[in-house]
């Protein structure tokens, strides 16, 4: 039988070595959480009190002090349920780097994420199974029993990873109720019905979180400078006659090449050309007869220009009636859809935004010729927005830009307009972000979908490269050297960080590339001096 001095020389000879391996691990972890390499909120750790072991010898029918799997605890929580996949995946790794074996897996009420959970172990651990438990209770939690070296021996620890709500819920319920002995059966139900409600609002959180982030990239769209960012080309029936012969002929092409040439850069920015164009159009107006303004054809390319003209000079709200106000009365087009959803997005109507680009989508599948210029535009412009709207959304982004790609190979016209180097860099950051995101079974083939795409971006950074490319690069060295821990990688993504930031002409005055660019050089950054600093 174990005595109270058992237990009080046990863990008076293992008490130090413990508390000098959670105060290294703690520091490890929260150097890699200000290198923001993990989303991990915070940690805490505590070893087992003499009282608390024996005691659980009693209760546990213990004869073997070796056999506690938890005299030293440590949690570890993020805000976000979202974030337990990426934090499981880095634990996996830090507990390979410290030599310690994970002898047992328990996932409490996860089921979501079971597959997921022994996906990741298994790429650091063979032969370790994840158990699943439930509990009444609802408590929601992963824990690690590790087996740690310690005085040329091995002993065990535990480490539970759980959301913070989860945690509050675990403080809360421990004060009153766990291991007191008999449990008022009231406080038992209670803390029953508020783990389901701790469940929702974790899944609320998340939910917020989600939110947050889209609505951050949607701020691009509440830019009060916000324009279109290509004039669309009309088919050729839909030209009117009259503004192709005659004496309007020249002033058609003069407004022709003025409304092509309004300079934009992704923020919505106008560098010139509105007003000019303004002008050639009022021309126009004046010229053309009356009663042939009032032809359907001539009719919808007034109202056309005249909405896409409102749009450039940031009248969102006269453009989005104007152009509301074309789908009343003409023969419907897939530009004037195109264009309310970029409106709708700039007023964060995301929902009727969508809709709007899948009516214009429905109406290109039905045309038989149409020009190629605007379906690769609307193809590459649908691939960012999709982007923008969350990790939820990235396949819908891979798919558009990849339709891109196929009607760039197709149409000489876009390759006479368009640059490949912007398409094939947008095509590596979209495959880069599925990378990031994707599930951990997936990541060695997303991983050489990316790597594929950059070998071809690459061959255009010698001569083309723009501040963009470079973000592009330096972000899939860093997530390279992630993967692989390999230092040349490391060293490359702070060559292009460098790169990009001495980029004087850069290609976007967009906040949000701006936005990215910093945090991205940032993060690469800080964990280049760290490694300097090791």
């Amino acid at each position: 039988m174990i005595t109270m001095n058992d237990v009080v020389n046990f863990i008076d000879y293992i008490k130090i070595d413990l508390e000098r391996e959670f105060s290294i691990l703690q520091t490890t972890i929260n150097q890699d959480i200000s290198n923001r390499i993990v989303p991990i909120y915070t940690t805490k750790y505590r070893i087992k009190s003499i009282e608390s072991a024996y005691l659980k010898t009693k209760r546990k029918e213990i004869s073997d002090l070796n056999t506690i799997t938890d005299y030293g605890g440590m949690r570890v929580l993020c805000l976000f349920q979202k974030d337990a996949l990426k934090t499981h995946d880095y634990l996996m790794k830090l507990f390979s780097d410290r030599n310690y074996v994970l002898s047992e897996f328990n996932l409490f009420n996860w089921t979501d994420i079971l597959e997921d959970t022994q996906t990741i172990i298994s790429n650091h651990q063979s032969d370790v199974k994840v158990n699943p438990l439930n509990k009444t209770s609802g408590y929601k939690s992963m824990h690690y029993i590790l087996k740690i070296p310690i005085k040329k021996a091995h002993y065990f620890i535990e480490i539970q990873l759980r959301t913070l709500l989860q945690d509050v819920w675990g403080e809360l319920e421990h004060s009153l109720s766990y291991k007191k002995g008999a449990i008022h059966p009231h406080i038992k139900k209670s803390f029953t019905l508020l783990a389901r409600d701790l469940e929702t609002n974790d899944i609320l959180m998340t939910h917020l979180k989600d939110i947050s982030e889209k609505d951050q990239f949607l701020e691009q769209f509440s830019n009060k400078k916000y324009i279109p960012r290509n004039y669309f080309h009309y088919e050729d029936d839909i030209i009117p006659a009259i503004l192709i012969t005659g004496k309007l002929l020249p002033i058609y092409k003069k407004y022709d090449e003025l409304v092509k040439s309004i300079k934009t850069m992704d923020s919505g920015t106008v560098v010139s050309g509105v007003d000019e164009a303004r002008a050639a159009y009022s021309e126009l107006l004046e010229i053309i007869p009356y009663k042939a303004a009032k032809e359907q054809n001539t009719g919808y390319w007034l109202d056309m220009e005249n909405a896409y003209l409102l749009f450039c000079e940031q009248k969102h709200e006269e453009a989005f009636q104007l152009y509301t106000r074309v789908l009343e009365k003409y023969k419907i087009n897939y530009c004037v859809f195109f264009r309310i959803g970029e409106l709708e997005l700039k007023k964060k109507n995301i929902e009727k935004a969508l809709a709007a680009f899948d009516e214009c989508e429905n109406i290109l599948d039905t045309i038989k010729i149409i020009d190629g210029v605007n379906f690769y535009r609307i193809k590459l412009r649908l691939a960012l927005i999709y982007w923008m709207l969350g990790d939820e959304y990235i396949d819908i982004a891979i798919s558009k830009i990849s339709q891109a790609d196929k009607i760039y190979s197709e149409e000489e016209a876009v390759r006479a307009l368009e640059k490949y180097s912007v398409l094939i860099n947008n095509i590596t950051w979209y495959s880069l972000s599925k990378y990031i995101n994707c599930k951990p079974k997936e990541k060695n083939e997303y991983f050489r979908i990316v790597k594929d795409n950059f070998k071809i971006l690459e061959k255009y950074m010698h001569s083309d490269a723009t501040s963009n490319m470079y973000d592009t690069a330096a972000w899939y060295c860093y997530h390279h050297y992630l993967k692989t821990k390999n230092i040349k990688h490391l060293e490359d993504a702070k060559r292009y960080c460098l790169l990009m930031k001495d980029k004087v002409n850069y290609t976007s005055t967009n906040w949000l590339s701006e936005s990215i660019h910093e945090n991205h050089f940032y993060e690469i950054m800080s964990v280049v001096e760290w490694r300097k600093s090791d």
